[in-house]
């Protein structure tokens, strides 16, 4: 016992000394709850739904859920598609940064292990059938075969059979992706045609007969059931593929009122769901459970909508979905009733976060602008903003232009018109701000970027087919037109001495081009960096719900006259790398940016003054004093999820608050914190960094066995040791330097820490 104090009060005086704790942690708040359900497979335990901020698992039918993303792809969260065999799931990631990765989980996602398919260079798509996975894959031979995709199969990931070619020569891009619906057809889409498989050796073209379209290059929602049935949404009808005579067949018509259009679909495993809406937005919710031979109405209950996008089936007649905020919903009795498990699900979007005054503000899909006074207690503050039936508010976008605040607001989900809104109370009302003629003759607007005074809007002029910018003065409001027209979206970034300007294509996510503004973009100067004109580096893009609308990953040091850059080299892999542009001497600079992971994947960077950068990784929020010269972890206690994306930095006070496309909001504290062993509840870990020996003390201790896990900064676990002692020493000198993880699991509580070895 006596050795015990001892101990404890060498870690008392160790973190007097050293500690400069900082915190990371999600916060949690109603409003960020919910989540887009993506994807579902499911076994006979358990099932797994993929989003783009992680993988959920559920063991109750979809009441509840947990995140089961821990060593799922390091780089990004965004599951794709994810299967199932037997017991078995295979999910893939979101192929935005570089090939899409592929991996296994043989304990219901509580692990997950990537794989490979051997001579092949890149996954386009999984699938699954007859208890075999699926792929497509893609290939660069400097042989007679040429270049040339193939679907291949395998039934346990490792071991891959050569199976039907899918195209030859080189990859022309454009849609490509497997469906599993039941396990005796595969279905693939490749660019505007459809196929199905029944042994993977041969493709039975789809045809397109019976359908409004000549191809299925505008065909939405399309899907199937277990027993074999295709269906697909055209036009104003749900229809269904006749296999023998190879046409489509409307199921819906006479089955709905003349007046309604049909805007959504979903197909499970034994029913069809769809949503019908007039010119009045007066909805009906329809549902069949024999194949579409028939159809019934959903009643509605007050003004409360259920559930009605991307329902998948969990049990017998049980189903769960999202409703109109991205809730996700759970019913019991076939769809006719619908409830949400509040406080579940944490993937929603607060990507576009910006401070104005005291107040933190975010727009979420039809809840509109989310605020904050204090970064704790969350509200909706639309007031003044139009809403669609009284419930939904269609915000897209969220800019902060000295003390004002502008946001684009369209009236319905279905509406080309879009609106500028301003706010000069700090989002608590707001007002039309109206984009005057002949500037608002157009489509697609949305905020080009900021400078001064002015408000940058980019738009799709019709009567001139192409991409108009107009400067806005925030004060009064009349607009110019500076000259620049162009066939792609434009998109500004910096101050009035040093502005920025980047042409976008809505298919990149990045861009091969950088100019410099003059006369508040009057005309574009080229700035020189002749790498991007090869496309071997690219500047990078901030992710957003819609890519093609996202600026740069920039920021600009007005005061010392520079910028930094998060730049995509491929010439040798696929690296992420800094370089600085100073705008004295028009040079380019790559920073070796010490401190950085290797092969981090670099989401946002933001100037917050006074010298210092912030820069969000997949690994962490890093933070630079010396122009990007040298990086530290900004947090050096607490739990941060690899892969997650940050695409918006906010500073209020001394914390950093963090809003992610896919994993609500999360917050830095960059107090000055002391390790505190009072009370013995904290996790005590010293010395930190450590160089040979780790001492751990467990928080309540009670005798019971607890289990210590280490991770690496690539999410490999690297130890998984049971324990009965208190404190516990680890051996460290055989472990290689860097960043790892700790995760203590003792007593029911799970306690995380990052350390440092030397």
């Amino acid at each position: 016992m006596k050795k015990f104090n001892l101990l404890v009060f060498g870690c008392f005086i160790f973190s007097q000394v050293f500690s400069q704790v900082n915190y990371v942690s999600q916060l949690n708040d109603p409003l960020f709850y919910g989540g887009k359900i993506k994807v579902m497979a499911k076994n006979s335990t358990c099932l797994l739904v993929g989003t783009e901020g992680g993988i959920f698992k559920s063991t109750d039918h979809g009441i509840s859920w947990t995140n089961v993303s821990k060593n799922f792809d390091q780089a990004t969260l965004n599951c794709d598609e994810i299967v199932s065999l037997g017991e078995v799931f295979y999910a893939s990631s979101d192929p935005r940064n570089g090939s899409p990765n592929i991996y296994k989980s043989i304990n219901n996602g509580e692990s997950w292990e990537q794989i490979s398919v051997l001579g092949i260079n890149w996954i386009e798509t999984i699938g699954a059938m007859s208890n075999t996975l699926y792929a497509v894959c893609g290939t660069y031979k400097m042989t007679e075969e040429g270049n040339q995709g193939k679907l291949y199969a395998s039934t346990d990931g490792i071991n891959w059979i050569p199976k039907a070619t899918v195209w030859s020569g080189n990859w022309t891009g454009g849609d490509c992706e497997l469906y599993t619906f039941n396990q005796n057809k595969l279905y693939l889409k490749l660019q505007n045609n459809l196929y199905y498989t029944m042994d993977g050796n041969s493709l039975v073209a789809i045809s397109a007969t019976g359908l409004n379209e000549s191809d299925f290059s505008n065909v939405e929602n399309i899907d199937g059931d277990i027993h074999g049935n295709l269906f697909c949404r055209s036009n104003n009808a749900i229809l269904k593929y006749d296999f023998v005579a190879q046409k489509w067949n409307d199921i819906t018509s006479g089955k709905i009122p003349n007046d309604f259009f049909i805007i959504q679909i979903s197909v499970t495993d034994n029913a069809i769901f769809f949503d019908a809406l007039n010119q009045s937005f007066e909805m009906k919710i329809f549902k069949s459970f024999d194949q579409g031979n028939t159809f019934t109405e959903i009643p509605i209950s007050g003004n409360v909508l259920p559930a009605t996008d991307n329902i998948q089936e969990t049990a017998a007649n049980t189903f769960i979905g999202n409703g109109l905020y991205g809730d996700v919903y759970f019913s019991s009795n076939g769809g006719d009733n619908w409830s949400s498990n509040t406080g579940q699900f944490m993937a929603t979007y607060t990507g576009n976060l910006a401070k104005s005054g005291n107040n933190l503000l975010f727009s979420r899909e039809n809840l509109g602008v989310v605020s904050s006074v204090n970064g704790e207690n969350w509200a909706t503050a639309n007031n003044g903003i139009p809403s669609f039936g009284g419930m939904a508010y269609f915000v897209s976008e969220l800019a902060q232009v000295h003390d004002t605040l502008f946001s684009l607001v369209s009236p319905d989900p279905f509406s080309e018109t879009v609106s500028l809104y301003r706010s000069t109370d700090n989002g608590v009302s707001w007002s039309v701000f109206d984009i005057p003629a002949p500037y608002n003759n157009g489509e697609e607007f949305h905020i080009a970027g900021k400078c001064d005074s002015l408000l940058f809007i980019n738009y799709y002029d019709i009567a001139t087919a192409n991409y108009e910018l107009i400067s806005m003065s925030i004060k009064t409001g009349s607009c110019v037109r500076p000259g620049q027209s162009t066939n792609v979206p434009v998109f500004v970034k910096g101050t009035k001495n040093c502005l920025f300007a980047f042409y976008g294509y809505s298919s990149n996510d990045y861009f091969n081009n950088v100019y410099k503004v003059n006369n508040f973009g009057v005309s574009f100067t080229d700035i020189g960096f002749n790498d991007l004109q090869w496309g071997m580096k690219t500047i990078k893009r901030i992710y957003k719900e819609r890519d093609d609308f996202a600026g740069p990953m920039m920021d600009i040091d007005n005061i010392n006259n520079y910028a930094l850059f998060v730049i995509q080299d491929r010439s040798d892999g696929i690296l992420d790398k800094l370089y600085k542009y100073d705008v004295k001497t028009s040079s380019w600079t790559e920073l070796n940016a010490g401190g950085l992971p290797l092969n981090y994947v670099g989401n946002c960077l933001n100037y917050i003054g006074n010298n210092e950068w912030l820069l969000a990784t997949n690994f962490g929020l890093y933070r630079s004093t010396d122009g990007g010269s040298t990086w530290a972890v900004a947090h050096t206690s607490g739990y941060w999820q690899n892969g997650i994306i940050v695409s918006s930095i906010v500073k209020m006070n001394n914390k950093i608050f963090l809003g992610t496309v896919a994993n609500g909001m999360w917050v830095v504290d960059l107090s000055t914190g002391l390790v505190k062993p009072s009370e013995n509840k904290e996790l005590i870990i010293f010395p930190n960094p450590v160089a040979t020996e780790l001492s751990i003390v467990i928080p309540e201790w009670k005798g019971n066995p607890a289990t210590i896990k280490i991770f690496n900064l690539q999410g490999k676990e690297v130890l998984n040791k049971t324990v009965m002692d208190n404190p516990i020493c680890l051996p460290m000198k055989s472990y290689a330097s860097g960043t790892y993880f700790v995760e203590l699991k003792s007593n029911g509580k799970i306690y995380h820490q990052t350390i440092i070895k030397k």
